[in-house]
Order: structure tokens, then C-alpha cells, then sequence
């Protein structure tokens, strides 16, 4: 229960009853036990803390049989997981009333639609024991309940429960489930953070993972050790050879339960760590084929999931049916060059917590497909990179992609260079993206690319955004606001295939870097860059390069004053090129650069 992070309270809960008994008439009158009134009292069961505040008093006074007395309290899941089930107790019960006089009814309210559950004109017990179990209490509801304790009267005298009393406390208790947890890597209290201690010290020499729901460790093993989270042997683990005669490993992983349940923290658990100085690089299960009873690992508790796979470069399959990400915040680098996946399901993962998926698929090579049918990414903030040399994927479905909270899409799409020769992201909402530096770098096989009127408003960088496209033919970039780009370096470069490009509404006000921006553009006839204002571009280097079919450019409105980086930036430029310039200041500044005929607009 130690990540389970389920707290329940419950309001006037020490509830106190005590009778006296008179000659023909009986008096009730309270007593009470444990706290003082109106106090608070915190217990814990594993992670479950309970909260008691209130009145701890039933007060019935001067009652005669027939009388009753009540009093309500709560109880409250303010956790974020369900509660499977809660029990409510007598504690402390003392009871010498005789013949069965003191009755109770318990009824129950739930804040939502499930019914919860009361009892009726039940006998009060002789001693402690359970009152009622509920079956579930969900994550934010509360159960409000009403206890009421009745003096039956008869029609006879009573005298002979004179003298007698009553006292109680109302008590709960959670069940308790059985969870064997497993550490975090590098764990602190083990491992002082060093993520390449343990088992994962050999981590670069396993080459299967087997889950076990029975602890049974051989005596042939080469080495064991424990990996639960609280270091009571609770999950273990163990390497054994192989083999394959090649030094190498397979590694148990085993617990005496059905399931065995990760770590809030699964980072890099069966990939690599983030880099740390004083440790070095982490080893990573780069010879790690295949993980046999995935889904014995309940990942209900896990939120961040980073690199979880990362580097598994000979791993050939994973089965995912299992994983509950509910909670997941982090999948950046999950799969990071899995490079032997052919496929992968993702039809049950819950992505809707998740805020980064920077680098999620980066590198996973040989995947041809990939189903995003059911992924929320209604709360992404990070795509960059996250579909980065995919090689072999041949299309992208993101119909249902919410891409409204995302600010990071730079080098998303990179490298996608052999299969994918349609993309369509027309349907993104791009209205908080600050960067898409590299977004479409080097759609080696893209034939058609659709950005629709993406809102790049709050765009900074467009440096790479359309490099190495080197068979798109046209591109509607009309939409583009760049008003507040600052660096369109190399953002045409290499666009071998182009015909034409239409910038007439590019806002060039804030750009500072235009290096290599249309090198390479080798079909390219005519520029017109009539819109372009260039006052605060310092680097213009390259940015003609190779263009050989250039005849025409229009810059009647550049302003070369701040430029101080030039190189190459008519090179293999037509000799007698027509470029028109504003001014003179220009056209002297252009004939000391080219061999272009500059002509003043």
C-alpha cells in the first residue's frame, strides 16, 4: 500500500453512549472516551490516514425506553484511486444491557450514483466487532451516515436493566490489499541514486525478462537481489544464464501474488537513466529480445514512465495489454530506439494525464504502423521529436489528436524519410507551439504535405522546419503567421523538388537568421521577397546557395545594414541573376556580394 495514496477521513466519529437506569424509567446520558470534543485524531493503516474531526458525542438525557438518539458522520475518499472496500466497527464496546433493548439503524448516503449500504433495527452486539462493510468508495466522494441507537420500551416493566450501560466507539478500517511494489532504479535508501547498481548492473548482459507470480530462487542462479520498494523481499529478483554461451543472462523477476506492482517511478526501469556527471552513462538492456508475462506487472500507480523501454534496441515485441498509464504524466523516450519493434498496440493505453511525449517513438525504425486512434493528449504539452526516424512508417492518422496545450513540435516528423509519403497535421491546433525548429526535416519520400491554416503565432523558431523535403513539389505555406519568428535558417534548405513558393505574407520584422534558408532550392525560377523585412537579420550566409534555376528575386524592401554573416549567399547563384533591391545602399551592397544584375525598384 505504499504508493496507493488513499486517504479517507471521517467526521464526529468517536461516538460515546452511556445509560442509567432508574426504578421504572431509564436515563441516558453520555460519557465520554478518547479525544475531547471536537478534536481531530490521525491513524494509519499502510497509506490509508484517517481524519477524525468533530463532536464525539450521542447525547440522549433523561430518556425513557421508546427514546432514541443520533448522530451523522462521514467518510470521505479524498484520494485519486478507488477504495475497493471499507469496514465500519464497534470498538471499545461495553454492553450489559440484557434481552436485547439497545437496537441501532445505520443508513447511508453516497455523494454519487452507487448506492451504499445501511442496516436496520439490528440488535446492539455484547462486544466489538464489524458494523458494515461498503463495497467501493470512489476517489473526491463522500458517504454520509446517520447511527441510531434506540431504548426499546415493552409493555412490561424494564426495571431489571437498571443499572446497566453502554459505551462504544465507531471505528473504519480499510482493506488492506496485498501489493508488492517494486524499487525505482537507483532507489535512494538502496542505491544513493546510482542507477547502475543492482541487477542493472548487468543490465547491457540480459537478454530476457520473465515476471513470476511465485517467489522460487534456484541455487544456480549467479546472483539475486531484492527489489521491492521496501527492502522486506517482498518482489526479488535474479539473473541466471542463458545459455546462448555468450555471457549473458536471462533475469526473474518474481513475487507470491498475482500481480506484481511497479513503481511510481519507472524511469529508464528497462531503458536508460537521464545522464548524471558523477555516475556516467547508465546501462541499458541493449541485448534485451523479449519480456515474457508483461501484464503481471500492474502499472495502476505509475506516473512517469520515461525511457521505460529506452535503448531496448534488440527487443522484438512488447505486450502492452496490461498497462494502465491513468496516471502516467511522463512517456518522453518510452520506446527511444527500440529499433527491432515491428508493432505495437496501444489500444488500451489512458493518455489523458500524460503532459510529455518528446522522443516517445523516437527511432523506432521498423514500425510501419502506429494506432493513435485512442490517445487523449488533450493535457501534451511536449511533442518534439516524438516520431523522430521513424523510417518505415507509411502514415500518420491524427484525427483525434488534441494538440491544443502543446508548445514544443520541433524535429517531430524528422527523418521520417522512406515510407511516409502523405502527411496531413491540418487538423492541429498549433496556437500555443513556440517551436517547430525541424517539424518536417528531411520527409525524404513526402509527395503531399498539408499544414492547412496552422496557427504559428506564438511561433519563435522555424529554423529546418521544411529541410530536406526534397521531393514535395509545392507547399501552401500562406497561413503562416511569422511575426514573431527569430530564425528561418535553412527552413527551405534542400527542397530539391520545389517549384514555386508563395511568402508574400511572411512578417520577417523579427527574424534574425536567415542562413541557407532556401539553399539548395536547386528548381526554384523566381523568389518573390518583396514582404521581406531583413533590418534585423545578422546572418545571410549561404541563403541562395545552389539555387541554379533562380532568374528573378524580388528584395525591394531588404535592409542589409545589420547583416554581418554573408558567406556563400549567391554561390552557384546564375551569373547575371535579376535582382531588384530598394535603394542604392542596396544594390551596392548585392553587386559586392554576387554577380547578379540589380536593378532598383
Amino acid at each position: 500500500m505504499k504508493d496507493k495514496k488513499l486517504f479517507i477521513s471521517i467526521v464526529s466519529i468517536f461516538t460515546i453512549i452511556s445509560f442509567i437506569i432508574g426504578v421504572s424509567y431509564a436515563y441516558f446520558t453520555p460519557i465520554i472516551i478518547g479525544n475531547d470534543t471536537a478534536s481531530s485524531h490521525h491513524t494509519k493503516a499502510g497509506t490509508l490516514r484517517l481524519t477524525y474531526n468533530g463532536t464525539n458525542v450521542l447525547t440522549l438525557p433523561n430518556a425513557s425506553p421508546g427514546d432514541s438518539a443520533s448522530t451523522e458522520f462521514t467518510v470521505t475518499n479524498s484520494g485519486t484511486l478507488p477504495v475497493n472496500n471499507y469496514e465500519i466497527y464497534f470498538s471499545e464496546l461495553v454492553n450489559t444491557f440484557i434481552s436485547d433493548e439497545v437496537e441501532y439503524t445505520l443508513t447511508c448516503t453516497s455523494g454519487d450514483t452507487n448506492n451504499c449500504t445501511g442496516k436496520d433495527e439490528t440488535p446492539l452486539p455484547k462486544t466489538s466487532g464489524l458494523i458494515i462493510t461498503q463495497n467501493n468508495i470512489e476517489p473526491n466522494i463522500t458517504h454520509t451516515y446517520t447511527l441510531t441507537v434506540t431504548f426499546i420500551k415493552k409493555n412490561e416493566p424494564q426495571d431489571y436493566n437498571q443499572g446497566k450501560s453502554l459505551k462504544f466507539k465507531v471505528t473504519i478500517g480499510e482493506y488492506q490489499e496485498y501489493m508488492p511494489t517494486l524499487m525505482a532504479r537507483g532507489q535512494e535508501n538502496v542505491f544513493g541514486g546510482n542507477y547502475n547498481l543492482g541487477l542493472w548492473e548487468y543490465a547491457d548482459k540480459i537478454t530476457e525478462i520473465i515476471f513470476e507470480t511465485e517467489i522460487y530462487i534456484p541455487i544456480t542462479i549467479f546472483k539475486s537481489w531484492d527489489v521491492s520498494v521496501d527492502q522486506n523481499e517482498d518482489v526479488m529478483a535474479y539473473i541466471i544464464d542463458d545459455g546462448l554461451g555468450t555471457n549473458t543472462y536471462k533475469l526473474f523477476i518474481q513475487a507470491n501474488n498475482d500481480k506484481i506492482y511497479a513503481n511510481q517511478d519507472m524511469s529508464g526501469w528497462f531503458g536508460e537513466m537521464t545522464y548524471n556527471p558523477s555516475i556516467g552513462n547508465s546501462k541499458t538492456f541493449s541485448k534485451l529480445t523479449q519480456i515474457h508475462n508483461l501484464p503481471i506487472l500492474n502499472t495502476s500507480q505509475v506516473v512517469n514512465m520515461k525511457s521505460l523501454f529506452g535503448y531496448a534496441e534488440e527487443l522484438i515485441e512488447i505486450d502492452l495489454s496490461g498497462f494502465n498509464t491513468t496516471n502516467v504524466t511522463n512517456m518522453s523516450s518510452m520506446f527511444y530506439r527500440c529499433f527491432s519493434l515491428t508493432s505495437l498496440d496501444l489500444s488500451t493505453f489512458d493518455t489523458s494525464s500524460v503532459i510529455t511525449m518528446s522522443s516517445m517513438f523516437y527511432y523506432c525504425s521498423s514500425l510501419t504502423s502506429l494506432d493513435l486512434s485512442t490517445f487523449d493528449t488533450s493535457n501534451v504539452t511536449n511533442m518534439s521529436y516524438m516520431f523522430d526516424c521513424c523510417f518505415d512508417i507509411e502514415e500518420f492518422d491524427f484525427s483525434n489528436f488534441d494538440t491544443s496545450k502543446v508548445t514544443n513540435m520541433s524535429w517531430m516528423f524528422a527523418d521520417c524519410y522512406k515510407k511516409l509519403t502523405h502527411l496531413d497535421v491540418s487538423m492541429f491546433d498549433t496556437s500555443n507551439v513556440t517551436n517547430m525548429e525541424g517539424m518536417f526535416f528531411d520527409l525524404n519520400a513526402c509527395i503531399y504535405l498539408n499544414i492547412g491554416n496552422m496557427n504559428t503565432s506564438n511561433v519563435t523558431s522555424m529554423s529546418s522546419m521544411f529541410s530536406w523535403c526534397n521531393v514535395l513539389t509545392e507547399l501552401d505555406v500562406s497561413s503562416l503567421d511569422t511575426s514573431n519568428v527569430t530564425d528561418m535558417s535553412s527552413m527551405f534548405d534542400n527542397c530539391q523538388a520545389m517549384l514555386s513558393l508563395n511568402l508574400s505574407n511572411f512578417n520577417t520584422t523579427n527574424v534574425t537568421n536567415m542562413s541557407a534558408m532556401f539553399q539548395n532550392c536547386k528548381l526554384l525560377t523566381s523568389l518573390d521577397l518583396s514582404s521581406f523585412n531583413t533590418e534585423n537579420v545578422v546572418n545571410m550566409g549561404y541563403m541562395f546557395n545552389d539555387c541554379i534555376s533562380l532568374t528573378d528575386i524580388d528584395l525591394r524592401n531588404a535592409i542589409f545594414t545589420k547583416v554581418m554573416s554573408y558567406d556563400f549567399m549567391f554561390r552557384n547563384v546564375t551569373s547575371g541573376i535579376n535582382i531588384m533591391v530598394k535603394d542604392v545602399d542596396a544594390q551596392t551592397w548585392i553587386k559586392a556580394r554576387s554577380h547578379a544584375n540589380v536593378t532598383i525598384a
